[in-house]
């Protein structure tokens, strides 16, 4: 594959991949400002860093159950993507990979995930509804810093530490369900 920004490609706006590859190498389709939509084969495991960062054309995407992880950054900054799914198959997903991702109403975080990477969905303004999974155990700073729609949140009695403003600037917060056994809330967490 290309780094398509490199190669003056930042035109594209839609791809279908039929190769037979096992990962999105970092950066491949990044600054793609023009792409709308993509298709993503079955057979890929890996999202690499910065994949889609800046494709702010980009709607919907659909990730294969083949993908295990989500590298950090991937979908930065993708301002008109509004739907994606995220399969129960994939245990890793990067700091930053959602962030600034404005028009993201929900998200499900699959059940194998035990940690909210830092700034994971930070600024994501439209996000009004989370499902957390029984399985996190952590959830990093700034991961849901300045998610002004978020009206509720429950976290899952599973979640031992919740990071320095991880739910920092959401000002529609208005319900949080912090279970009793959590070791450790650090500072700003909810400011």
């Amino acid at each position: 594959m290309f780094l398509a920004y490199e190669k003056g490609y930042t035109e594209i706006t839609q791809l279908l991949l039929n190769f037979h590859g096992i990962e999105f190498c970092d950066d491949v389709l990044s600054y793609c400002f023009n792409l709308k939509q993509i298709t993503i084969p079955s057979r890929i495991k890996y999202i690499g860093k910065n994949a889609f960062l800046n494709c702010k054309s980009l709607e919907e995407i659909e990730i294969p159950s083949s993908v295990t992880r989500i590298e950090s950054n991937a979908f930065e900054s993708c301002i008109s993507l509004c739907k994606i799914e995220i399969p129960p198959s994939v245990n890793f997903i990067g700091s930053n990979a959602f962030k600034f991702c404005s028009r993201i109403e929900q998200i499900s975080i699959p059940p194998s995930i035990t940690k909210i990477e830092k700034g994971l969905f930070h600024a994501c303004s439209l996000l009004k509804k989370v499902s957390l999974p029984s399985s996190l155990i952590v959830i990093e700073e700034n991961a849901f810093y300045d998610c002004k729609s978020l009206i509720s949140i429950e976290i899952p009695s599973s979640v031992e530490k919740i990071g320095p403003f991880a739910f920092g600037h959401c000002t529609q917060l208005e319900e949080i369900n912090i279970p009793s056994n959590i070791k450790r809330i650090e500072c700003n967490s909810f400011s």
